[in-house]
């Protein structure tokens, strides 16, 4: 039974790990909430009031196993601002846009904001901080502005596909493993118990009766003494008990 158990929470952990691997923060469930808006929050108090409106908390959709949260960037394209429910997503030293065609929030490799004059930005932060930093927000048109790399994209598109195979590959394989353990386990604590059953017939005779005599002998072939003696000892009656019984003979 606690293999059994064991080898359920396996299984859910794993379950678990695919499912953090396999969705790669798209979010499909954020494409019905963008709506374009003529500026974006400069602080946290109107991001805050902000998000209180847009109620992305209501939602019932997620992304993968996240809950969408408030956002509010500029699209790939750098010529509009606007509000999204979508997954938060940790930004490397870059500015944050959301990405209309990906469905998703994401890194803009044309603008470092860790080089900003002012307002920059740390290695590292979270999206929904985004706020923070107002030079990001500074509007160019299309045909100044530049694209996010496309290459880099597409290396992380199939960065993410790839961790799903190794994600998929390792819960079987780990499955496969945990199941013959689980197998082989009850295997070994049926066999523990087969010598006791076989052993009671040896521990209660006394003389093999003449019918029995074939049948006792080759048991004892394959259940020696030393293998039964130890189950024999344990389920030995106690000394009150055998006067009882010696008494109630005597009375019969």
């Amino acid at each position: 039974m606690i293999s059994i158990v064991k080898h359920q929470a396996v299984i859910a952990l794993l379950v678990t790990i695919l499912s953090n691997f396999s969705d790669c923060d798209y979010c499909p469930a954020s494409a019905p909430t963008v709506s374009v808006v003529s500026k974006c929050p400069t602080n946290k108090t109107e991001w805050d009031q902000a998000a209180s409106r847009k109620k992305c908390s209501h939602m019932s959709a997620k992304c993968g196993d996240k809950s969408p949260v408030y956002h509010c960037l500029l699209n790939q394209w750098g010529n509009e601002t606007v509000e999204v429910c979508a997954s938060t997503w940790y930004i490397s030293g870059f500015c944050a846009i959301y990405n209309t065609d990906e469905m998703k929030v994401i890194d803009d490799f044309g603008r470092d904001c860790t080089k900003f004059s002012e307002g920059k930005c740390p290695s590292r932060y979270i999206s929904s901080e985004a706020y923070l930093y107002q030079e990001c927000y500074m509007q160019e048109s299309s045909n100044t502005i530049p694209l996010p790399d496309r290459s880099i994209r597409t290396e992380e598109t199939n960065d993410c596909i790839m961790s799903t195979v190794i994600a998929i590959i390792v819960t079987v394989l780990v499955l496969v493993i945990t199941s013959l353990v689980v197998f082989i386990t009850l295997r070994l604590e049926i066999s523990k118990k087969a010598p006791d059953e076989k052993c009671m017939p040896f521990c209660n005779a006394t003389k093999p009766m003449v019918g029995e005599e074939e049948e006792n002998t080759s048991f004892l072939e394959t259940a020696p003494d030393e293998k039964c003696m130890p189950f024999c000892n344990a389920t030995k009656p106690m000394v009150g008990e055998e006067e009882e019984d010696t008494s109630f003979l005597e009375t019969d």
